[in-house]
């Protein structure tokens, strides 16, 4: 069951997921209950570890574990250059990183697609990158641009 949670006007998901080796790949395994990806779909881990970062440091500049972008760096061993462009996916659609999460994206898209030249309108990042979403927030179903 997916959580989600409101402390101090930020909203946390919780994921429940297993990751699990099958023939040398890692697959990302659906909880019980739950309806796994269609078939078409492909959660690209590249993708998905780089938004966890992003989150991540986002979090700990926030909350002071990190006193700044120098102390980041060093503490994971980066450059100044790289910490802002995986900081950058912090300010993506929320469509769009569902559509990662889910591995819903278009195939096309890659990690450096991500970090050059990112619209800072949602609705520009979801054409650039070939989405198209319909439905509320309750109910949302991603679609690829044919």
């Amino acid at each position: 069951m997916i959580q989600t949670s409101t402390i101090e006007g930020e909203i946390s998901v919780f994921i429940p997921l297993k990751l699990k080796k099958r023939g040398g790949r890692k697959m990302i395994l659906a909880p019980q209950g739950v309806q796994p990806a269609s078939e078409d779909s492909s959660v690209d881990l590249t993708l998905l570890k780089a938004l966890v970062k992003a989150h991540l440091w986002q979090r700990q500049l926030k909350s002071g574990k990190c006193c700044g972008m120098k102390e980041l760096c060093e503490r994971y061993d980066v450059t100044a250059k790289y910490a802002q462009l995986i900081l950058r996916l912090n300010f993506l659609a929320p469509k769009l990183k569902e559509a990662i999460l889910f591995g819903e994206q278009p195939r096309h898209l890659k990690l450096a697609d991500l970090m050059n030249n990112v619209p800072v309108l949602w609705s520009e990042q979801q054409e650039v990158f070939g989405l198209e979403v319909l439905g509320s927030n309750e109910n949302i179903e991603v679609f690829h641009k044919q």
